[in-house]
């Protein structure tokens, strides 16, 4: 039998995992991107297309550390994670806008033969882009909902809560 407290521990050690599920893509992004030529279009556009073909990692990687947060019962873990999920969501959005932007300024430099490629690709990075915003934005609300501390009341307390339940409609009756 697996005691709580070895569980409590393999829960903790897997958060190495998931920063490193969250910081990896960010190092291969950097890694591709530099050095930083943020004033030009193609570099912006090339940057957030590649950024965005990582974002499904990262969030992997910060919906296991969500997770293990809530089961140790770290609540301010929990909040900061959702703060960064939500700061994501944002981001995310402001990058779309961004990506939008330099697509359309950079459209018209693709020949002819490559366009089609280049929209397929284009439309892939955008498709996960859209679909990460409200993904981000769901983990930061629901974190940031959980990690509120608990109310005292009778539900709250398993010790105080009855052994059984009593239908609505019976309530009034006893």
């Amino acid at each position: 039998m697996i005691h709580r407290t070895e569980i409590r521990s393999l829960l903790a050690a897997l958060y190495p995992v998931a920063a490193l599920l969250m910081i990896a893509p960010a190092v291969d992004l950097l890694g591709t991107t530099w050095p930083l030529r943020v004033s030009q279009a193609g570099w912006r556009f090339g940057s957030l297309g590649v950024g965005f073909g990582f974002i499904v990692i990262e969030i992997l990687g910060l919906a296991l550390a969500m997770a293990i947060a809530v089961l140790l019962q770290h609540r301010r873990t929990l909040r900061a994670l959702s703060t960064i999920a939500i700061g994501a969501a944002i981001a995310t959005t402001a990058g779309i806008a961004r990506f939008l932007l330099d697509y359309s300024e950079l459209r018209s430099l693709v020949p002819t033969g490559q366009s089609a490629q280049f929209d397929s690709t284009t439309l892939r990075a955008l498709l996960l882009a859209c679909l990460a915003v409200p993904v981000l934005a769901a983990l930061g609300g629901r974190g940031w909902s959980a990690s509120a501390p608990p109310t005292q009341g009778l539900w709250q307390d398993p010790a105080s809560r009855p052994d059984y339940v009593i239908p609505m409609r019976f309530r009034d009756q006893i």
